[in-house]
């Protein structure tokens, strides 16, 4: 059985500063010898796939990570999240995979006792009480760390809970007074965390057109792409519309909603571009690298803009030349190192880009590898799913099913699966 105080993490990079607060383990309740040791393996190996950009000013490590020395309930949910990636690193056979999974489960439990009494006690404060915008965030920050640890295990669905827990948080703060500004960027990030997943979450589902609870901060330098998500779940919802027409008398989308979905495709990959000239890098390389990231994005946007709701002729024609555009950026992402950083974000493209590739076997190819290697590089997620679901796209044919969105659902046991 291994040992507790083993060396657990390689020798730091010299381009890694470790941001780990020294008080981080004087919390009100004494921690567990490892826990430095799981702390020093989120700040080196878990944060930077958990961040759109793994830049000096990684949200995950600049915010999160103090915010931890102020909330046991968050430091705990961090420590379960650490253990499970940690244990991922070893075969399943292997001890040391059990060790660290025994290690996750013990905190993930104890976070989710926390976490209960923290919505207790936030849901019995008066409105008015500016203590709870502190107990807001930290709660907040607690529940979608859970959500990102059970993400790791995807399948189980768990994360589901939790993000619907996120909901009902943000209800109870959404009418709070006293914001202090230098909480003000945690709120940010929080919320965009709560809103991509949220939208990436309907995308494959289809029993409702849904309604986010919030309107998002506009990209950043903590969630650069956060602009096409807006458009996305925007596709989304007139695409449930669209259909839901077809079999009622709602209304279907007006031809001014879908071309101002356009316009908001230009106005975010414009406004992304910008953004990440503004961003600190670890290098200008990075950031030339990271804007092909920016087009696959704008690219795969396109694509499903014209999936959901195109019925023009010159659609085929459109889609094929905004795919092949997705796989000369990947091509050219895939001759960099710095591929390594932006793995975690490179899924939604995959993704589309495979949707248009039925009959072309090397185009298929590509996208597999694309999936192992963000698998390998970034953690499985539901992304082995994902690649799946592809895999039974390609096979299907018949001129009944013109769109991966009606064979999804057609299908709603088998593609409620999570494109992340």
């Amino acid at each position: 059985m291994p040992r507790l105080d083993a060396p657990l993490v390689p020798r730091p990079s010299p381009e890694v500063h470790l941001m780990i607060p020294p008080s981080l383990l004087s919390l009100s309740t004494p921690q567990p010898p490892h826990s430095l040791k799981l702390l020093n393996w989120f700040e080196q190996n878990v944060a930077h796939r958990l961040a759109w950009i793994d830049g000096p000013q990684n949200p995950w490590r600049q915010l999160i990570l103090p915010l931890a020395e102020s909330s046991e309930t968050l430091f705990t949910s961090l420590l379960a999240l650490a253990a499970h990636d940690l244990a991922s690193q070893y075969p399943t056979d292997d001890p040391w995979c059990e060790s660290f999974r025994n290690i996750s489960d013990a905190h993930l439990n104890k976070a989710l006792v926390l976490l209960a009494q923290e919505l207790g006690d936030l849901t019995r404060l008066p409105p008015t009480q500016t203590s709870s915008v502190t107990t807001f965030h930290l709660t907040l920050g607690s529940v979608m760390m859970i959500c990102n640890s059970d993400l790791l295990k995807a399948q189980t669905s768990r994360w589901r809970v939790h993000l619907l827990a996120a909901r009902e948080i943000i209800l109870a703060g959404a009418n709070r007074s006293g914001m202090h500004h230098p909480l003000f960027r945690v709120e940010k990030f929080l919320l965009q965390e709560f809103y991509s997943t949220s939208v990436w979450t309907n995308l494959t589902s289809f029993n409702q057109i849904d309604d986010i609870l919030l309107d998002p901060p506009t990209s950043n330098e903590d969630a650069v792409l956060v602009d096409f998500v807006h458009v996305i779940h925007s596709i989304t919802q007139l695409e449930r519309l669209k259909t839901r027409s077809r079999f009622s008398n709602l209304q279907p989308p007006s031809a001014f909603q879908i071309q101002d979905i356009h316009a908001r495709i230009e106005s975010a990959k414009s406004h992304c571009l910008h953004v990440n000239q503004t961003i600190y890098f670890w290098s200008d390389i990075e950031r030339q690298d990271f804007e092909l990231v920016v087009w696959m994005y704008y690219y795969a946007t396109l694509i499903y803009s014209t999936q959901a709701l195109s019925e023009l002729p010159t659609a085929d024609k459109d889609k094929s030349d905004a795919r092949d555009h997705i796989l000369d950026c990947l091509q050219r992402l895939s001759h960099t190192r710095n591929r390594l950083h932006f793995t975690q974000d490179l899924v939604w493209p995959l993704f589309i880009a495979g949707t248009e590739l039925r009959g072309d076997q090397l185009g298929q190819k590509i996208i597999e590898n694309g999936f192992k290697t963000v698998i390998n590089l970034s953690r499985a997620l539901d992304r082995s799913r994902v690649l799946s679901f592809l895999k039974s796209w390609w096979h299907t044919f018949g001129d009944d099913v013109v769109s991966w969105i009606d064979f999804a659902r057609a299908q709603p046991s088998q593609c409620n699966f999570l494109i992340v």
